[in-house]
């Protein structure tokens, strides 16, 4: 009987990690072209289009992330219920990341005529430790499924703090829509996952079903639970509090918040990728921030060329023939001169695998960038790597 159990056991480890290595897989395989589609489409929105095509382009680039959520959806979702899934802990503008959460949806808003407003109240904090990234993401379920289920008015998010003590802030949020609502007997389900609160919404609406049971799992993470109040007819309040650890120190403003206008002449950088199409993205930002650049298409010629040459920066694809960016990292990081322990290496993937980052901190990397990203991500890490402390001799 135990020889069976433990069989049986040894089977399941080995069947969830077959799951994993294939959601991994197919995770790289879907978001590697959904990076091209948005990453144009940015890069076609900066070239100042006409009106009718500003509006198209913007729809485009709606539809991919819209996609994008989806996919990120099922994948969190897998995370969530295996427990591989753990909160950051780092210090984050918790003002600015709201912010930018509902601009980030306020055009899908306009196209119903939606009135999306954010109320803070003065007392939230500015800056605090905690998952900006999960924050975000159950923000934009929240929000998103408010104007998927709202006619006609307006959207309502609501930040204030609670309590606060001995280095701790307790945040309220609240979402508050003036939608079709839910009856009261079916609030309980809709946390549920594949589950909505009627049979034909998913053919009125859309979803996956996914967004509601992913927001609750985060929030428990936190510690704390969501609780719904809703009148049919009227519209719904989705509300919860997380505590967030809260930081001293001020954010130091930059001058310009126009990343069009960014420009690091006199940085010399290395891009590493094997797919074509990433790397005309690539340059095509870096070509209008004036940054000057090598690119290489495997592992190997990577280090023939960081060996060469000086550079800045290595923005290191992942996977790669001959050899892997880990590879590639964990070598440079091996050579005898302090140059090679101080160029900064910045991870390139479109894979979301729970262990990615340590991966990439066990290599020796210093950062991450997840493919598809906003070319203001991409922007602000070129600017700190960068524009601080050049690594590259200039005459």
């Amino acid at each position: 009987v135990v020889k069976a159990r433990r069989l049986v056991a040894s089977k399941l480890i080995e069947a969830n990690k077959s799951k994993s290595r294939f959601l991994s897989t197919m995770s790289h395989e879907i978001r590697t072209p959904l990076n091209a589609v948005i990453a144009i489409s940015n890069i076609l929105i900066m070239d100042d289009p006409k009106e009718k095509q500003l509006k198209n382009l913007k729809t485009l680039k709606y539809s991919s992330k819209h996609l994008l959520h989806l996919i990120n959806d099922i994948l969190d979702y897998n995370k969530l219920i295996s427990g591989n899934l753990e909160l950051d802990h780092s210090t984050f503008d918790l003002i600015k990341s709201v912010k930018h959460t509902v601009t980030s949806m306020s055009f899908n808003a306009n196209e119903k005529d939606l009135k999306l407003n954010l109320i803070l109240d003065e007392n939230v904090p500015q800056l605090v430790k905690g998952d900006s990234h999960r924050l975000a993401q159950v923000l934009t379920n929240l929000v998103n499924n408010a104007i998927k289920f709202t006619p006609s008015g307006q959207i309502d998010i609501k930040l204030k703090q609670q309590e606060s003590q001995e280095g701790k802030a307790k945040i309220y949020f609240e979402v508050t829509d003036t939608g079709i609502g839910i009856e009261e007997s079916k609030l309980e389900m809709i946390f549920d996952r594949f589950t909505q609160a009627e049979s034909d919404t998913t053919k009125k609406f859309g979803g996956t079903g996914l967004g509601l049971a992913i927001c609750k799992k985060i929030i428990n993470l936190h510690n704390s639970d969501i609780e719904v109040k809703s009148e049919v007819g009227i519209g719904t309040t989705f509300s919860f509090a997380l505590e967030y650890d809260l930081v001293e120190q001020k954010i130091d403003k930059p001058t310009s918040q126009d990343f069009s206008e960014f420009e690091l002449p006199h940085a010399k950088i290395l891009i590493v990728d094997d797919n074509e199409i990433n790397l005309m993205v690539l340059k095509q930002f870096l070509d209008r921030w004036k940054v000057k650049y090598d690119d290489a298409r495997n592992g190997q010629e990577a280090l023939d060329k960081i060996k060469a040459n000086k550079y800045d920066l290595v923005l290191l694809d992942l996977q790669m023939p001959v050899k892997d960016g880990f590879t590639v990292a964990l070598e440079v990081r091996t050579m005898d001169e302090a140059y090679y322990q101080q160029i900064p290496l910045i991870a390139l993937s479109a894979s979301v695998s729970a262990d990615i980052t340590d991966r990439v901190i066990q290599a020796g990397m210093n950062d991450y960038l997840c493919k598809p990203f906003e070319p203001e991500v991409l922007f602000q890490k070129l600017k700190w790597y960068c524009g601080k402390n050049s690594l590259v001799t200039t005459s």
